[in-house]
């Protein structure tokens, strides 16, 4: 978000202990962008299904139960790039 100029500094408050945070507006605008990013889809590598990205932890999750339980050979890790 930074690259993108999506965020700027004058959207941090520096407090006096020497930590950062965020401004509320500024909160928005990341709470906003993780919500649209975590809807974007993308094929599964092992399923071969288009999921949302919000959805991987609880995929990945499945998949280790069935590696579990042995239905599966391998636990199959999900590599996105």
């Amino acid at each position: 978000m930074v690259n993108r100029s999506q965020l700027r500094a004058d959207g941090f408050l520096k407090l006096d202990g020497g930590g950062v945070v965020m401004d509320d507006s500024t909160r928005r605008t990341v709470i906003t962008a993780w919500q649209e990013r975590k809807r974007d889809e993308r094929r599964h590598p092992f399923l071969g299904e288009s999921a949302p990205l919000g959805s991987l932890w609880h995929l990945q999750a499945l998949l280790l139960k069935r590696y579990m339980r042995g239905d599966l050979d391998g636990y199959p890790p999900c590599l996105w790039r």
